[in-house]
């Protein structure tokens, strides 16, 4: 009896470890981010307009502005990385999650809002700098990204 409680006792210890996580990104389980000379803001502008990081929600709108007479198109798959130790790394979407594959259009000299719901794609985003990259297709491609803090 004494081997059971035991037993189960640590068996219990390990869930809970393995539930409450360490608040901390292990930069060696993930894989590295996009090189920052992949993206540029020049072409397409990316920029916050809103966040809302509060009671456990994590959205926030984003701003592309086409700063070109070319027409790009985007999708709504989410790409978010993680700073650590100055380099960037790749944050893993949620088991099973999926988005609709779609084009969404920005027009020449046009601007678009885009909402993303991080909480939606992503589980347990601890306190970091992070940045979200939108690639855009067009005659060029493009890859944009916008910095931000959760606290």
């Amino acid at each position: 009896m004494k081997k059971f409680i035991l037993a189960a006792a640590l068996l219990i210890a390990v869930i809970l470890s393995a539930c409450s996580g360490s608040g901390a990104w292990d930069a060696s389980k993930l894989e590295k981010g996009m090189d920052s000379s992949e993206i540029s803001n020049n072409i397409v502008a990316a920029s916050m307009k809103d966040t809302d990081f509060s009671k456990g929600r994590k959205i926030m709108t984003i701003l592309l502005e086409n700063k070109t007479d070319q027409e790009f198109m985007y999708g709504q798959d989410p790409h978010l990385e993680v700073l650590l130790k100055n380099a960037w790394y790749t944050v893993p979407v949620k088991e099973g999650v999926a988005w609709t594959a779609i084009g969404i259009l920005l027009q020449p000299g046009g601007t678009n809002e885009y909402t993303e719901e991080l909480d939606f794609y992503y589980d347990n985003l601890i306190a970091g700098h992070y940045r979200y990259i939108k690639p855009l297709s067009g005659s060029t491609a493009v890859n944009v990204s916008v910095e931000f803090d959760i606290t």
